[in-house]
């Protein structure tokens, strides 16, 4: 049997290539071999950094495609963040506009206390009325009462009590959320007493006529702080009212024993209404009774 062997046949040119390189390899020193292996490694070597520096110039181009993407998407979102933002700031300054204007206008309509309707003053006592009616949820929380009636009844007795009554807004806060608003309010409340106001606040002094007449002779000027807290509906669901009385009678009197003995025992309950408390029938300790008090030599 005859066995046929497989050969490589190369170009003519290729073959005589390679006989060339390895004819010159022959005739190399061992030294230059070495060095010539030493460049084929570096060709090689320079070949590989420069694949390497092409896919990680890809790399780098891909990321910077992505973030720049991610900037605009980034720009965008402030776009739309700014958007939200003035919608909401305007929405805001609305509410806020609104409420405030509601507590102007409530100290405004009130400024000279309740009208009297039987006194020529009927029309003027129904928009008082209307306007509390709208201004306020029909159960509006004031103290331990609900309802307009109850913040009406105040205002009637506020100025049955007294000669002449005022109030003026100082300043206001606006708080809370957009579906409920608190609207902190600052103001004055002046007044003058007459007798009704001893008899129905303080008719624990009503024996001792000089006090009485000072506090008679001139307005007292009562600070106030009236907390206001809105609904959805921008009606007053809340109404917590602060008259600092001790401050307006201290004021006037110019001494704090005197007015420790004008409000110890007032006719004045929670929220500063009137009307709702009497005298309590109890035990005075005798320090605190009139004689005691005109003899006593304390130094204010």
């Amino acid at each position: 049997m005859e066995m046929f062997q497989t050969t490589t046949v190369l170009p003519v040119n290729a073959t005589m290539a390679l006989l060339k390189q390895q004819e010159v390899a022959q005739d190399l020193t061992p030294e230059e071999q070495a060095e010539r292996r030493r460049e084929r490694r570096r060709r090689q070597c320079r070949m590989s950094q420069r694949r390497y520096r092409d896919k990680k110039g890809s790399a780098e181009y891909n990321l910077k495609l992505d973030v720049n993407n991610l900037r605009e998407h980034v720009q965008r979102l402030r776009g739309v963040r700014e958007l939200l933002e003035t919608k909401i700031w305007s929405s805001r300054l609305a509410r806020d506009g609104a409420v405030l204007k509601a507590a102007e206008q409530y100290y405004a309509i009130f400024s000279r206390g309740m009208h009297n309707p039987e006194a020529g003053g009927g029309r003027a006592h129904e928009m008082q009325v209307g306007f509390v009616n709208a201004f306020m949820d029909e159960d509006v929380v004031f103290g331990d009462s609900r309802g307009v009636s109850g913040v009406l009844n105040q205002w009637h007795l506020y100025t049955q009590f007294h000669a002449s009554l005022s109030v003026r807004m100082i300043s206001a806060q606006i708080y809370g959320t957009e579906d409920a608003p608190i609207v902190i309010v600052k103001g004055v409340l002046a007044v003058r007493l007459n007798r009704s106001s001893i008899e129905n606040m303080f008719p624990h002094i009503i024996a001792n006529e000089e006090l009485v007449q000072v506090l008679l002779s001139r307005e007292i000027e009562y600070p106030t702080s009236t907390t206001y807290v809105f609904n959805e509906r921008s009606q007053i669901q809340r109404q917590d009212l602060e008259i600092d009385f001790v401050t307006g009678i201290s004021n006037r009197l110019g001494s704090t024993y005197a007015t420790s003995r004008v409000m110890q025992r007032a006719l004045i309950s929670d929220c500063c209404k009137l009307g709702q408390v009497s005298s309590p029938d109890v035990e005075v300790d005798v320090r605190l009774r009139m004689p005691y008090i005109l003899s006593s030599d304390t130094v204010v």
